[in-house]
């Protein structure tokens, strides 16, 4: 997508969806990548319209500014009960990964700020996301902060949401 950025090579950004059991052949849908630099800052939305999860990732700033990759699923084939997607696809997941030579390299944290998510409607949503605490799964840990929820109880935001490595 951004071919030969003038710096180097080692930070890719793509779009990653996994399906439910059973759906798409249990094939993740996998999109172009773009490349990025340390420091870098992205902005990324993901929206649901017409039955279909969409979600881009654009350098706001940084030496890779302007780059963006988007990627566009059918719910239908990603997740159970795709009429109701809203029951289907309640969570979302924030990963930072190295592969092949490259893993042992995470010595840093990957930081998110100004995270948010907005609900079709209000009801549990503050429980939902107010329960969210700082945890490690043994691959690394995520810490959050900042939480609150919106006036209107749909919309639940995080200042910060860091990956540390294990």
């Amino acid at each position: 997508m951004n071919d030969n950025p003038g710096f180097a090579e080692a930070w890719q950004l793509v779009q990653w969806t996994v399906p439910s059991v059973n759906h798409n052949d249990n094939q993740s849908a996998v999109s172009c990548g773009i490349w990025v630099a340390q420091g870098d800052q992205i902005a990324n939305t993901i929206s649901f319209t017409n039955g279909q999860w969409r979600q881009t990732s654009t350098v706001v700033a940084g030496r890779a500014k302007g780059a963006s990759v988007s990627q566009t699923v059918q719910a239908s084939s990603f997740f159970c009960s795709a009429g109701n997607a809203a029951f289907t696809a309640n969570f979302f997941i924030l990963e930072s990964e190295l592969y092949g030579d490259n893993i042992s390299a995470w010595s840093f944290p990957v930081q998110f700020t100004n995270v948010s998510i907005t609900a079709q409607t209000s009801t549990g949503v503050s429980a939902l996301c107010g329960s969210q605490k700082t945890f490690s799964d043994g691959n690394g840990n995520a810490t959050l902060a900042g939480y609150s929820v919106s006036s209107d109880g749909r919309t639940c935001k995080w200042t910060n949401v860091t990956l540390l490595p294990p």
